[in-house]
């Protein structure tokens, strides 16, 4: 007659299992309390897209209401005034320990934790970027953060820009953008770099300054003027010529459009522009240079002046239904 035979877990199984058991729960619990670390922070870095939203709004309202809020002394008098006012519906609630809000008067923008005295490299592939927290013209399209830059739609008859604070006297700035096929009939598109740009009032849509266009409907690299939103004819225009290929920068003299090199594909490739502004005495130029090839030297007639210097913006325009990719825009010292 068989017997059963009856076989539990040894003491060392026993012990392996709840050792399995203890680690399965301690990484349950750090992943959760990671998660839960991680959701505080992207809640508090919302509050702070919030309320750059709201002060911008406020700040375009009244010009007496901008100088009275700019006179308050603490981040809570501010955050207050905005509910007072009624651009926030209550005051945020910081929601991580190590949090807060901090407000930056000169470059006039609420940041996480802290404002660096000025951010040098925009780079759009990293999540840290957020295109609300900057002062933005906007028409029927906008800018859209994608994972391969920002992208920018202007709409079929107007502009979109997006400007950054750049509180410098010198400067340099570098921007990568490639330009898309035109959509229909004759418009080619371009994109442009805004220099020594103030915001009237502090109004992305009446801003005055400089702008250098990359512009393939022209065929040209040209610098406008920019009064209270508007820009004036070309000052300076240099042609776009191609030789086997290789694009040459010609001064032009007689103030035409260069329209016969539109259709060449240069124009659709990436192209990284770099704009050095340099300040002696009072005086600037603008030095260009585009995929490290010197285009030209030239003397800003109305530089912003030393003095001035926190209120000087730099931006990126695109127009006419033609979109853009940029993939970065750095800010640096000159």
């Amino acid at each position: 007659m068989r017997t059963l035979s009856h076989k539990g877990l040894s003491m060392i199984e026993l012990l392996a299992v709840l050792v399995l058991l203890g680690v399965i729960s301690a990484v349950a619990v750090i992943s959760l309390s990671t998660l839960l670390e991680n959701s505080r922070i992207r809640a508090d870095q919302g509050n702070v897209t919030t309320l750059n939203q709201a002060t911008r709004l406020f700040l375009l309202s009244d010009e007496q209401g901008f100088n009275a809020w700019l006179a308050l002394a603490s981040t809570e008098e501010k955050i207050n005034a905005l509910v007072a006012y009624g651009y926030l519906s209550r005051v945020p609630t910081l929601q991580h320990s190590d949090s807060s809000f901090d407000f930056d008067g000169d470059l006039l923008r609420w940041c996480f934790q802290r404002c660096d005295p000025i951010v040098s490299v925009f780079n759009f592939i990293q999540p840290t970027f957020v295109v609300d927290d900057f002062p933005i013209k906007r028409n029927e399209n906008s800018f859209e953060l994608t994972e391969d830059g920002l992208l920018a739609s202007p709409p079929a008859t107007n502009d979109n820009i997006i400007f950054f604070p750049n509180p410098r006297n010198a400067y340099t700035l570098v921007v990568t953008g490639q330009i898309f096929p035109r959509i229909s009939g004759n418009i080619w598109g371009g994109f442009g770099v805004l220099f020594e740009t103030r915001l009237n009032n502090q109004n992305p849509a009446q801003d005055t300054g400089y702008i250098l266009q990359l512009d393939r409907h022209e065929g040209q690299v040209l610098i406008r003027p920019r009064t209270n939103g508007n820009e004036g004819n070309p000052i300076l225009r240099y042609d776009v010529t191609f030789n086997g290929g290789i694009p040459s920068y010609t001064l032009n003299t007689d103030n035409l459009r260069n329209d016969t090199v539109r259709a060449n594909p240069w124009w659709e490739e990436p192209h990284t522009l770099r704009l050095t502004v340099s300040e002696q005495d009072g005086n600037k130029t603008l030095s260009l240079w585009i995929d490290e090839v010197f285009v030209f030297l030239w003397s800003i007639p109305q530089p912003i002046p030393f003095e001035d210097a926190a209120t000087n913006h730099s931006g990126l325009r695109v127009w006419n239904n033609v979109p853009v990719l940029f993939t970065s825009f750095d800010i640096h010292d000159e």
